[in-house]
């Protein structure tokens, strides 16, 4: 039995029309204190399975530059919007 996915391409093999890359956030924790971390992570399909491929590690980021990250790769455009003090 052959799964085909809703863009015709075959589960049995790299499907690169399903990829979807995104900016994955990693917390690291030294004592008290929060690190973050950005990297590039693209999903594709291999085997029937989903694998992670990280394409580039954007290295350490503050938390405030999180939302502006991860609304850069986004397909929907958000609106980031904040009150300023």
């Amino acid at each position: 039995m052959r799964i085909i996915c809703d863009k015709s391409c075959s589960f049995n093999e790299v499907c690169y029309n399903c990829s979807e890359m995104f900016i994955k956030i990693l917390t690291k924790t030294y004592g008290n204190k929060k690190h973050y971390y950005a990297s590039l992570v693209e999903n594709k399909r291999v085997n029937g399975r989903v694998v992670q491929f990280v394409k580039a590690n954007l290295g350490p980021v503050t938390e405030e530059q999180i939302p502006y990250l991860k609304a850069a790769y986004t397909k929907k455009k958000p609106r980031l919007v904040y009150d300023d003090p």
